[in-house]
């Protein structure tokens, strides 16, 4: 009769995993692209502050955009 349990327990089990592997290397890869290596070690050693990270220390403050860059010809 509950021959489903087992299953659907696998199956959390694995998506859950999955999706706290996908929390991991994003924010690793968001700490590596702001230069905030100090999170980017801390993250790698202890996994569980990739949420904290991503929450709270990812926050960019609002600065003003930047300016295109002109390709200047060679003369």
């Amino acid at each position: 009769m509950n021959d489903w349990l087992p299953v659907f327990i696998l199956a959390a089990t694995f998506l859950v995993g999955l999706g706290l592997l996908v929390l991991w290397i994003w924010s690793m890869v968001s700490a590596a692209k702001n230069g905030k290596w100090v999170w980017f070690v801390l993250i790698l050693i202890f996994s569980p502050l990739s949420l904290l990270y991503l929450l709270f220390a990812d926050k960019r403050p609002p600065g003003p955009p930047e300016p295109p860059r002109l390709r200047r010809e060679p003369t």
